[in-house]
């Protein structure tokens, strides 16, 4: 299907312009025929292009627009002044061009879930779209807009709070390397340069690491070229169906680090699905949102499998129980939620507990992480120091 925008002459003569949506030209004609129009231009109508600019609309601006829109409407304002009123005040020129835009389709008559579809996974995510599509049938906008802002706000807090927790270990490591390159850069040369002078024999250690120095400012084009090839080619394998799911596996099988990666993507998938069920979502449209959200291919692969027991009637407890991914207690939960109808609740209350496991699992590591990291880091200036301080040595000796 394809927008497509039309001058057209009435009965009475009279210009009109505007767009209607057709699978061609073809068809387009047709449908404005039908309606006692006589088509004079049609054609297709230009698309922005959002690949570059959809990384220019920050998450925050997104929350923010919907918290706005759903006030708006709330106030029993117009959706098209709503967004008339939104377009206005925002700084973001592009966001502003696609609001003006939107507007401008709901305006003609199409719904806004229709409008936003242009927009589907570039600039707003699929998940929104299903639930203003269900909102639209149940005059229930604004409670769902709010509901998605509040969504969305939870997992920017989840996403700031991972990354000011490893803010300091990535300090540690830019400091680290700094150091390391100004003695490899500074204080090693000069003090080959004064053995070099006294016709004296650099310590065995010294001479080691000295070379090897030397080999990686010789040849750092040539490490850095297999090492950006590698990770491309790295890069690539995982993109395929087979080495996405070998690399999901192995990540699964890392001691840890495991037990993070797979109660993070639980979390995400009770989280989402509370959201979608409580924004009227049906079940089945639901599973097929959170496949695309799911970080693990191997979850993915298990939520379609689930989807496909969904529409055969089993129970989603069972379904999920199926596969190997979520943990019994978390399907215990989904089965009481079941009976007792109150699958949202029990949803965001295993998205609260695993998110809870998460950040606990999450801190512990960090909290060793720092001093291993001060350790090693320790170590190999250590290791720098020993191998100036030897020449050292060996000089003053020289001299008595």
């Amino acid at each position: 299907m394809a927008t497509f925008v039309y001058q057209a002459l009435n009965r009475k003569g009279q210009r009109l312009t505007g767009s209607i949506d057709a699978l061609d030209e073809r068809e387009s004609r047709l449908f404005l025929r039908k309606r006692s129009l006589y088509p004079i231009q049609i054609g297709q109508k230009a698309k922005i292009s959002y690949g570059v600019s959809r990384r220019r609309v920050k998450e925050e601006e997104l929350v923010a627009l919907f918290r706005e829109i759903s006030t708006l409407v709330s106030a029993h304002l117009p959706l098209t002044e709503a967004l008339g009123v939104l377009a206005s005040s925002l700084k973001n020129e592009y966001l502003k061009k696609v609001i003006l835009e939107i507007k401008e389709q709901v305006s003609e008559g199409r719904s806004l879930s229709a409008a936003l579809e242009n927009y589907q996974g570039t600039l707003f995510p699929p998940m929104l779209i299903h639930m203003i599509k269900a909102s639209e049938k149940s005059g229930s906008l604004p409670l769902i807009l709010s509901r998605f802002a509040d969504f969305k706000e939870k997992s920017l807090f989840i996403k700031s709070k991972i990354f000011s927790i490893l803010t300091y270990p990535i300090i540690m490591i830019i400091v680290g390397f700094v150091v390391l390159s100004f003695l490899f850069t500074f204080v090693l040369p000069t003090i080959t340069k004064i053995f070099t002078e006294n016709n004296l024999h650099l310590p065995l250690f010294t001479s080691i690491l000295l070379k090897t120095t030397n080999f990686l400012k010789g040849s750092w084009f040539l490490i850095l070229f297999f090492f950006v090839v590698l990770v491309f080619a790295f890069r690539r394998y995982i993109k395929t169906p087979s080495g996405s799911l070998r690399f999901d596996r192995f990540k699964l099988k890392i001691p840890f680090f495991s037990g993070i990666l797979r109660k993070s993507d639980v979390a995400n998938f009770s989280r989402t699905l509370s959201t979608l069920l409580s924004g009227g979502v049906d079940l089945l449209t639901s599973f097929g949102i959170l496949k695309g959200i799911v970080r693990s291919k191997l979850f993915a692969k298990s939520i379609e499998v689930a989807k496909i027991d969904l529409g055969k009637g089993i129970p989603m407890s069972n379904a999920l129980d199926k596969e190997d991914f979520f943990p019994g207690p978390a399907i215990s939960l989904i089965a009481a939620g079941e009976k007792s109808g109150q699958i949202e609740i029990v949803l965001n209350k295993i998205a609260e507990l695993y998110e809870g496991e998460v950040e606990a699992k999450t801190m512990r590591f960090i909290s060793l992480l720092e001093p291993m990291m001060i350790l090693l880091m320790g170590l190999v200036v250590g290791l720098l120091v020993l191998s100036i301080l030897l020449p050292i040595f060996e000089i003053s000796q020289t001299i008595h």
